[in-house]
């Protein structure tokens, strides 16, 4: 199919029948502020839910025809906020503290909604490397919030990051395929991107106190804590690559 012939489908998010995006996925500028991908960069993944459909060379992130140009551009809004917060030069994942980092100031709004698009971009993914995310009855929840702009309660589709360290420096170069785990007794998807662990919560019921305590507050606050790469036995195989290819400047 040529690049330039256009797709006419339902939109995902707006179920309106037009001509469809070929959108990222994760947002493009996760993958290429993270220096995954960019000029003469390849990336490979490892599928473990279909090892056979691993990719080697990959040159950008994956992509699909979900959303129209409208909806694009709604969540565009969000994605032009988040990469100035999340990659400013001053900001915690390019200039890491030394311990917990409180971060204040973030527009609760359009940095909720960006983490929400994340999450149901996954969801609703018919990629192979999105297989593991199936949010089932929250789907269309998730559809119906974003499609109004709304935000809702910082714990409702909240999320929780990790700063990740190697070496007492940032690692941005990494990426882990979606994965539902159990976290304090709520389903929660968990992946690695842009120099951070990321667990965003999908559960019909509040989390505990320490969960609420630390998904982005109403008032634009979140709490980010540092966490070392070679805690993450999970990704060992990753772990052990990346080491290799930074021992040189550890």
């Amino acid at each position: 199919m040529s690049r330039r012939q256009q797709v006419f489908g339902t939109c995902r998010l707006c179920e309106l029948t037009k001509p469809l995006q070929e959108s990222h996925i994760v947002s493009k500028f996760l993958w290429k502020n993270s220096g995954v991908t960019g000029e003469k960069r390849s990336f490979s993944t490892r599928c473990k839910t279909h090892a056979h459909l691993s990719e080697y060379h990959r040159q950008d992130g994956f992509k699909e025809h979900l959303l129209c140009m409208d909806c694009e551009q709604q969540f565009s809004r969000y994605e032009t906020y988040a990469r100035r917060m999340l990659f400013d030069p001053r900001g915690p994942v390019l200039h890491r503290p030394a311990g917990p980092y409180v971060w204040p100031g973030l527009d609760y709004p359009k940095f909720k909604l960006f983490q929400m698009s994340l999450l149901w971009r996954m969801g609703i993914s018919s990629h192979s490397f999105y297989a593991h995310v199936k949010l089932g009855k929250h789907e269309p929840l998730l559809r119906s919030m974003l499609r109004a702009e709304d935000p809702g309660e910082p714990w409702r589709y909240g999320c929780i990051a990790t700063l990740l360290t190697h070496a007492q420096k940032p690692v941005l170069g990494l990426f882990s395929q979606p994965e539902r785990i159990k976290l304090w007794g709520h389903s929660c998807y968990r992946f690695v991107l842009a120099g951070m662990h990321w667990y965003s919560f999908a559960s019909s019921h509040r989390p505990s106190a320490t969960a609420c305590k630390l998904v982005l507050d109403s008032s634009g606050t979140w709490i980010l804590f540092q966490g070392e790469l070679c805690d993450l036995p999970y990704l060992r195989a990753q772990v052990d690559e990346y080491r290799q290819q930074h021992a040189t400047k550890a």
